[in-house]
């Protein structure tokens, strides 16, 4: 995969808002353990793009995000190998940024299954 800068993948990631995501989307996370990198393998229902939003709000000194809408499920193979199925769409498409966002690349077909560990000839 190529390197893309953070500032790079923001703009894909802003472009991809209201269309459909392919299988081998890649995507990018920050957890608390730093970042990682995956690949959609499995897209279960209809995608709903335009029902994702996003309501922030301040309660007792608190920040609070909450996300609804959406349809789809994704199912990632991440680069470490372990998987992370059924993500809500709104997740995908709505957190914030430096939280969750779309890479500019899609992965081959051969890539999935060598990432998901399938093998035939």
């Amino acid at each position: 995969m190529k390197e893309y800068s953070f500032e790079e993948m923001i703009e894909y990631d802003t472009k991809m808002e209201g269309k459909p995501i392919a299988i081998g989307q890649r995507v990018f996370v920050m957890t608390n353990e730093g970042y990682k990198f995956g690949i959609i393998f499995r897209i279960k229902g209809e995608q709903k793009p335009e029902t994702v939003k996003r309501m922030d709000f301040s309660a007792d000194g608190k920040f609070e995000v909450i996300l609804t809408g959406g349809n789809a499920l994704f199912d990632i193979v991440w680069d470490d190998g372990t998987i992370s199925p059924r993500i809500p769409e709104r997740h995908i498409r709505g957190e914030e940024k430096n939280v969750c966002c779309l890479v500019p690349e899609v992965a081959t077909a051969d890539e999935i299954r060598r990432r998901l560990g399938i093998f035939w000839e």
